[in-house]
């Protein structure tokens, strides 16, 4: 089973800039000789914290967990960029997904992510209501397994319109947030 990680950090002051640098220049490639492919990465300010918003594509929870710790056992990638990157990071959040539809990336100047926190065993619903036929086209949507499994994201062009989709999952959904996420300079979807 397809497995995506969706990454997001918080940084400290002007810590993204230095983060970007030492990803580009060290993580990058120590990653692309190994399992996993970074789909997407993005930039957000939320309150006046800078953010990193980052996708990964895994063929399964067990190449995830083999890919982490063959990177943890690894003294180019402790040295060079975990040790350098941990003060900058104020907060790190991540949520394991299921894609529900393909990945599609769309090249749009802001794209947004949002996540449907859902009522109990309501995700299947909303997922329906946003990949149905007419609606607004998606890079990907997913369900959460970790932490709530009641959650779905949806990542398209911020561009677009979730209205009608809104109106028809009021009752699925407890609550919805929504960020706005720029490329970041080394994104594949660039």
């Amino acid at each position: 089973m397809i497995l995506h990680e969706y990454r997001i950090y918080d940084f400290h002051d002007a810590g993204r800039a230095r983060f970007l640098a030492l990803f580009e220049e060290i993580a990058l490639p120590l990653r692309r000789s190994r399992p996993g492919a970074l789909l997407g990465m993005w930039l957000a300010d939320r309150a006046g914290v800078q953010q990193l918003h980052h996708l990964w594509s895994y063929d399964s929870f067990e190449q995830r967990a083999a890919t982490r710790g063959e990177l943890a056992t690894d003294v180019t990638w402790v040295e060079t960029f975990v040790q350098p990157i941990v003060p900058l990071i104020a907060a790190q959040r991540v949520a394991l997904l299921t894609p529900k539809a393909d990945w599609t990336p769309v090249r749009a100047p802001v794209a947004q992510m949002t996540t449907f926190h859902c009522v109990a065993f309501r995700a299947a619903s909303v997922v329906a209501a946003l990949l149905a036929p007419g609606t607004t086209e998606r890079m990907g949507v997913w369900t959460c397994e970790s932490p709530d499994p009641h959650s779905v994201y949806s990542l398209r062009d911020a561009a677009d319109s979730d209205d009608s989709v809104q109106r028809s999952i009021a009752g699925s959904v407890r609550s919805v947030a929504r960020i706005a996420l720029a490329p970041a300079p080394c994104s594949p979807t660039l």
